[in-house]
């Protein structure tokens, strides 16, 4: 199934069908939140069965859009979603959210057609997890003599040159960089790491997962506002310099464990879709008791300020933040967007910290499994008592030349743990095959999530997709194309002039410029902290720049995962 509406058509045919006296003004969050049920009761039992752009935003498509992607794509053989998930049959076997997720079938392909040495993929995978913690996460010790355990993964710009091979001799970091969203790339950096500890048991791996999880943890503590993330901070230390303002905010923090440091804040959920993702991980697969208990904390933290502040990501002052409408009736996203990521992260909470209150808050009000429903149970001005899953026919990633990688990130990083997690087997199947639904094209303008070549994107979708579902493409296809990219991809983080502006435009999109009409080769595109956050559609000249390095997680994540 492929979806045409634009964001902003959307919205306003949703807002008719729930709210048909709804005005146009838009929603500002509010301090109070979900009124939870008995939280004694069996939730099970009660029924049967950087920098956002907002999706809504988007500016309409032009008919006269030149032929594009669609040309050379197969229709996709997609269905529609149910109306409700199914009941689940009498045979279907019980599961527990921390049992193995069955493996997708082969026969699985090394990508022949990229020649490349044998062995050279891990080799690459080494460089970039021996220079991770070694020169991208700054030293535990602070300016006045404390240390600390932790420490945030940050691009650097370095005096000197990169090593040739493990073991060379390091650069000098002049200065550590990209606070506003910090928080998100160490998080990535964490679930790549806790990948590769639980297919290795490298002690290595577990000692960056502790150290980058442990900078989560920090990022968590350091607001004073329980459940409340900082998007990054400046600590105390050689090559952090003078915060500079940056659309935020910052905090400098006086007294306490976190005495000189300066934190920033209006913090979007893009910070909280990587740390309930990698917290996610974490619990699921890592057989290590104290970073679980420590991942079911952040889950549950992070699932109690949502219910705490009507599912709206809420400032250290009170105030709501700009980009932290995380309920589906915000007016500033579509509502399937917000829905797939209040879902996500609050089942997490709620299986992962065995939490009443959070268990009630997804049955009885974001699912209105409840007796008594429909409940109003979320005080924001435009939330219609309904399911949430009934909002999960659109989520907004197949908007064409307006598709936002940003919100196709943050929805497939919860698409990614809520089956994984989900227990009940009609709520699973309904999951998996939303998320098949949500992004399988060509969408409107030719585009298709499935056929970048991807491997952020092929491997979470080989993993997660049910392989009888019609539209979903061979696990095994998925794989190969992942394996090439991954081939291709830079063995360095350098700004070496690459270059996209050789591809001529297709469209413009209001979130990502100029894009091209088919994926840029990767080792062509912009250096990133996280290549796959972005457009690989964009057209950019990205100059040179030597001395500027970012680490690797993206290339770690998908060859880990």
């Amino acid at each position: 199934m492929t979806f045409g509406f634009p964001g902003r058509a959307l919205i306003l045919l949703t807002l008719l069908v729930a709210c048909p006296a709804c005005s146009g003004a838009s929603s500002q969050g509010r301090d109070s939140g979900f009124e939870a049920a008995d939280p004694g009761a069996d939730p099970g039992a009660v029924a049967d069965t950087p920098d956002e752009a907002s999706s809504a935003d988007v500016p309409e498509v032009p008919d006269d859009v030149p032929d594009g992607p669609a040309d050379a794509l197969p229709d996709a053989p997609g269905d529609t979603l149910p109306d409700a998930p199914p009941d689940a049959g009498p045979d279907v076997p019980a599961y527990h959210w921390r049992d193995p997720w069955p493996v997708p079938q082969g026969p699985w392909s090394g990508c022949p057609e990229v020649p490349s040495a044998a062995g050279a993929l891990a080799a690459k995978a080494a460089m970039y997890d021996w220079l991770a913690p070694r020169l991208h996460m700054a030293s535990g010790t602070a300016d006045d003599g404390r240390t600390f355990d932790w420490a945030i993964l940050h691009d650097v710009r370095i005096d000197g040159t990169l090593p040739a091979a493990i073991g060379d001799p390091l650069p000098r970091v002049v200065s550590y960089e990209e606070f506003g969203n910090s928080g998100l790339y160490t998080s990535l950096y964490t679930a790549s790491q806790a990948f590769r500890y639980a297919a290795t048991k490298d002690p290595e791996a577990l000692a960056n997962l502790r150290r980058a999880f442990g900078a989560e943890r920090a990022l968590l503590r350091i607001t004073g506002t329980p459940g409340y993330f900082a998007r990054g901070m400046w600590q105390p230390m050689p090559g952090f310099n003078a915060p500079v303002a940056d659309g935020h905010g910052s905090v400098k923090v006086e007294t306490g464990e976190f005495a000189g440091f300066t934190w920033v804040g209006d913090t979007s959920k893009d910070e909280y879709a990587g740390h309930a993702f990698s917290a996610g991980i974490i619990a699921k697969i890592v057989d290590d008791a104290t970073l679980q208990a420590q991942a079911r904390d952040v889950l549950v933290a992070i699932g109690h300020h949502l219910v705490d502040h009507a599912y709206w990501i809420t400032d250290q002052d009170g105030a709501p933040t700009s980009y932290g409408s995380v309920n589906a009736m915000s007016m500033d996203e579509i509502p399937g967007f917000n829905a797939v990521l209040a879902l996500g992260w609050t089942r997490l909470g709620a299986l992962a910290g065995d939490d009443p209150v959070l268990a009630s808050a997804y049955f009885d009000c974001l699912l209105q499994r409840s007796p008594d429903a429909p409940v109003p149970c979320i005080d924001q001005p435009y939330e219609d008592p309904r399911p949430y899953t009934d909002w999960m026919s659109e989520v907004g990633l197949l908007l064409g030349c307006q598709n936002s990688y940003d919100n196709i990130n943050m929805a497939l990083l919860a698409f990614f743990n809520l089956p994984w997690f989900e227990e009940d087997p009609g709520l699973r199947a309904f999951y998996r095959h939303s998320l098949v639904a949500n992004t399988r094209g060509p969408d409107l303008d030719g585009y298709d999530l499935w056929a970048e070549s991807d491997p952020h994107f092929n491997y979470m979708f080989a993993a997660m997709a049910d392989p009888d579902d019609p539209a979903a493409r061979p696990a095994a296809d998925l794989v190969r194309e992942a394996a090439c990219t991954l081939k291709r991809f830079p063995s360095d983080k350098v700004r070496h002039g690459q270059t996209t502006m050789n591809q001529p435009e297709y469209c413009v999109s209001k979130r990502h410029g100029s894009i091209t009409a088919t994926p840029n080769p990767i080792e062509d595109r912009c250096v990133r902290q996280f290549v796959w956050w972005s457009s690989p559609y964009e057209r950019y000249d990205c100059g040179s720049d030597a001395t500027y390095i970012a680490p690797g997680q993206d290339y770690l994540l998908p060859y880990w995962m």
